[in-house]
């Protein structure tokens, strides 16, 4: 079981301090896979297809197949219908206001049957939420997070690149390398202020005040346990399931097309990305597929002396990460507490 209080960060009371850093670390969900408790293992995202399908149909028979979602979907796809699903559901209030545009002449005949089936969309769609927000904190929840697994495979990385000035960036939900990083004796800097037991809030200037006064850790995508209530977001345990009283979970969900720009939570740790991926001096990405293209493009923006590296787990991906990221160092890594980078790596990256 997680320590008490392991997840929620910590920050120092201190002034804008230069920001010291050599090295980026980028994790995906491939870099939580292995930390799983007792012989399981964290979800991919085509692992979440099937049980955000099998929750759906449970709470109406059928109700995946009409979301367009298969539980057979690989990561790619179920990101893609799930973006189109959320994405159509944001622009819904405009249906009733251009509504007589599916009348017939235009004569209102048919408009308590459009109204009823409006709503009963809307009843639906409230059950998919649910069933987003119940499984996305079920299987990203730090309850299904083996913490020596995660202190083991933290600490063995950073030992093997030579115990670097460092900051990580990950799209993962779960916290794991949160809570690796504070029990390795790591003080972290993830954007909330405020100690026990006062609540913690986001405080985006934060990230950019504390810079060179803990490890910089950056959700890209929000985390289980981030909440937006009463016009501020505010950090819970990362062991709890999710809970409407508590407010809006704050999570980037899977979009191929998503613009972080677009989330004024979420913008500012990604404006804090692009400053720590022009400092760095090498980054390295470990357990993402790139199938994010804002990482992608923010990547794509480093200069020439910095390295970069990128991991992959299956040999057909090598191709994918030349040709999205041609200055970058493909090598096969299943990151587990054993992971060993390569020497032919760590010369690359310049670590002797």
């Amino acid at each position: 079981m997680p320590r008490p209080g392991a997840t929620q960060g910590e920050i120092i009371a201190a002034p804008y301090h230069a920001f010291v850093m050599d090295t980026l670390i980028v994790t995906g969900a491939g870099a939580s896979r292995n930390l799983g408790t007792e012989g399981s293992t964290m979800p991919l995202m085509r692992d979440w297809a099937g049980t955000l399908c099998e929750a759906l149909d449970a709470a109406e028979s059928g109700l995946a197949k009409a979301c367009r979602l298969d539980p057979e979907f690989d990561g790619p796809q179920f990101e893609q219908a799930l973006g189109e699903l959320l994405e159509w559901d944001q622009v819904r209030p405009l249906e009733e206001k251009f509504e007589a545009l599916a009348l017939h002449n235009f004569t209102g005949v048919p408009l308590q049957k459009l109204r009823q089936a409006r709503a009963n969309t809307s009843d639906r769609l409230a059950k998919v939420r649910s069933a987003i927000h119940e499984t996305l904190y079920r299987q990203f929840s730090h309850v299904a997070v083996d913490d020596a697994k995660a202190i083991a495979a933290y600490s063995s990385l950073l030992d093997q690149l030579r115990k670097p000035r460092f900051a990580i960036a990950t799209t993962n939900y779960d916290r794991s390398a949160e809570s690796a990083l504070l029990q390795l004796g790591y003080s972290v800097v993830n954007g909330f202020v405020g100690n026990p037991p006062r609540r913690k809030v986001f405080k985006p200037s934060s990230l950019a005040e504390m810079r060179g006064k803990g490890v910089t850790l950056l959700h890209l995508h929000g985390a289980v346990g981030w909440y937006e209530r009463n016009g501020e977001v505010v950090l819970d345990n990362a062991d709890e399931d999710h809970d409407d009283s508590r407010g809006s979970p704050v999570v980037l969900y899977p979009d191929p097309g998503k613009k972080p720009s677009e989330n004024v939570i979420v913008a500012e740790i990604w404006q804090e990305l692009e400053f720590a991926v022009q400092q760095a001096k090498r980054v390295v990405v470990i357990g993402h597929s790139l199938h994010d293209q804002p990482l992608v493009g923010v990547l794509r923006k480093m200069k020439r002396g910095q390295k970069l590296a990128v991991s992959y787990f299956d040999p057909s991906e090598q191709k994918r990460v030349q040709g999205l990221l041609p200055h970058a160092m493909p090598f096969k890594l299943d990151f587990t507490p054993d992971a060993r980078l390569s020497a032919k790596v760590l010369n690359h990256l310049g670590i002797r």
